[in-house]
């Protein structure tokens, strides 16, 4: 694996590395035209259209007192996507099932961002609260 100077400090300053990668996520859909359309194609093979606007917030308050890493706003305040680092730590009692909640029943799309190392658990986790609150996948 090759270490990027961002990785580096990251890894050597911050307490929480995750907050770093969302911050600079955030940053990047927020000022790049290119990043935004080449999200949208990925979010597009997903089965997700981002809605034309839509604009970026990090750390972003929800109703119930629950805080996702990134969210993705229309230009009429509704949440249309999630996304949640977990580089390491472990999830919060809103993860995943406040986030689903939190998005409009006409469509969103929550995504988690992961080292290949943690996706086994962390999907096994994320699938075993979704079947526990009778949200089917």
């Amino acid at each position: 694996m090759t270490e990027t100077v961002l990785s580096h400090l990251a890894l050597k300053l911050a307490t929480h590395p995750e907050n770093i990668a969302t911050e600079a996520l955030g940053f990047i859909l927020s000022t790049s035209a290119e990043a935004r359309s080449a999200f949208a194609s990925l979010a597009q093979k997903l089965g997700f259209s981002c809605p034309e606007g839509m604009s970026y917030q990090t750390q972003a308050s929800n109703d119930d007192g629950s805080r996702p890493d990134l969210v993705g706003m229309t230009p009429d305040q509704k949440s249309r996507l999630v996304i949640e680092a977990k580089f390491w730590a472990g999830l919060t009692n809103a993860q995943p099932i406040g986030y689903l909640d939190s998005l409009p029943g006409d469509g969103g799309l929550l995504l988690f961002v992961a080292p290949s190392q943690r996706l086994d658990t962390l999907w096994s986790e994320l699938l075993r609260r979704c079947s526990d609150a009778g949200k089917p996948l």
